[in-house]
């Protein structure tokens, strides 16, 4: 058997809008695989402050040895770094959950600007906000990480986004008639950022695209 019949539409005509008939066209939904990270919570402010301070110091090639979220005293949660960074130390500010003043009394302790240092915290996380909660999340549910785990946890969220993003699709509603006027809607899932679509043809008889409202005969631009 040969390739199944199809016409060839440009997928930018395919943008959403709906025909005189009310038929939608276009993009419909966005598919995202897998959708969720088995060892992960929600994470709350501890977990998010203290994955920001090791986030954050492991992009700078900070060592980082351990994290916990637990009590101890007015600390909410620690983080172990093996050295001292300024912008690892003012990452819990950057993340925006408070509990900065220590942090802040450290930084200043080695002559640095606990600001300036936070907005340095702040500039390397930008675009990678959801890595960071999603690193937070599995801090949650496991409250203590020791040095490998810290390492792994890095490792692993920036490989699920990239399967993710990988897999993504885009799907596609066409609503199409034959010239006898049979009608249906065909659904097409291709990779986000395809710029063709094939459609396939009926069986029989010439096809109508509703949004290019052009009729294309079965030897013309078929396949």
């Amino acid at each position: 058997m040969g390739p199944e019949r199809g016409i060839s539409i440009p997928a930018s005509e395919t943008k959403p809008f709906y025909t005189p008939e009310g038929s939608k066209v276009g993009p419909v939904d966005i598919l995202d695989k897998p959708k969720v990270l088995e060892d992960f919570s929600d994470p709350g402010s501890t977990s998010i402050h203290e994955w920001w301070h090791a986030w954050i110091g492991k992009e700078r090639g900070i060592g980082i040895d351990g994290v916990e979220v637990k009590n101890r005293g007015r600390a909410r949660g620690t983080t172990y770094p093996v050295m001292f960074d300024g912008p690892t130390a003012a990452a819990g500010h950057a993340s925006g959950t408070g509990g900065e003043g220590y942090d802040f009394f450290l930084i200043r302790m080695h002559g640095l600007d606990p600001l300036k240092e936070s907005a340095k915290a702040s500039a390397m996380a930008k675009g990678h906000e959801e890595e960071i909660m999603l690193g937070a999340g599995i801090l949650e549910k496991k409250k203590y990480f020791t040095k490998t785990d810290v390492n792994t946890t890095h490792i692993k969220v920036k490989n699920w986004l990239k399967d993710r993003d990988n897999k993504k699709t885009q799907v596609y509603e066409i609503p199409i008639k034959t010239k006898d006027g049979k009608e249906e809607t065909v659904r097409l899932e291709v990779p986000k950022g395809a710029t063709m679509l094939h459609v396939p043809l009926p069986q029989s008889g010439d096809i109508y695209v509703a949004q290019r409202n052009t009729f294309y005969s079965e030897s013309a631009k078929d396949f």
